[in-house]
């Protein structure tokens, strides 16, 4: 796709890259959903507990981890896993919102 004139539109830059890229939200639900078929679309879209509930243990959440730092190039420390950050969709995407 020729770019030329588009870093004089930083609108339409921001269409097409938005369209090309998926959302936080739908990259941490498609892995998750992938990862873990427990896990329906309806517990991500009701923000049900994935940890408190059981469907993601705690090698799950090490998977987890290991998707995060590696698609978001951020590296996590101990003190970053903490049930608060991983039991739900909406706790998840606002801790690596604040990590990026």
């Amino acid at each position: 796709m020729p770019t030329a004139g588009l870093s004089a539109n930083p609108s339409l830059m921001l269409i097409l890259m938005s369209k090309s890229t998926p959302s936080l939200k739908d990259h941490l639900s498609q892995f998750l959903l992938e990862r873990f078929p427990q896990i329906s679309p309806a517990d991500l879209d009701q923000d049900k507990p994935m940890l408190t509930s059981g469907v993601l243990d705690s090698l799950g959440v090490l998977e987890l981890v290991a998707f995060i730092e590696e698609s978001y190039s951020i590296q996590l420390q101990d003190e970053d896993l903490v049930p608060e950050n991983f039991d739900q969709l909406s706790a998840l995407m606002a801790f690596v919102e604040q990590r990026r």
